[in-house]
């Protein structure tokens, strides 16, 4: 039996268009399926926790936390947008 796990966002980085559920459930975020460099790139975008704010999204991450460049993202078997049989 196989089946699909789909992706909570749709960019892998937590953005404006999440803003409907970011305030109840601000963690969740997409993981890969193998180990991932990341190259340490940074979005702004405005803070929809703290609106006067901005905050900084950064991809296989929660909305406000950043990496840096090389680091390595934690591989779960439940990957985003895999396939498991």
């Amino acid at each position: 039996m196989y089946f699909g796990w789909a992706t909570a966002l749709n960019s892998c980085v937590v953005g404006e268009d999440n803003n409907r559920w970011l305030k109840e459930h601000p963690f969740p975020h997409d993981y890969p399926g193998s180990v991932i460099s990341l190259t340490g790139e940074d979005f702004k975008t405005k803070n929809y926790l703290a609106p006067r704010d901005q905050a900084l999204t950064v991809a296989f991450s929660p909305f406000g936390v950043s990496t840096f460049q090389g680091e390595c993202v934690k591989v779960i078997t439940k990957a985003s947008e895999s396939i498991l049989r």
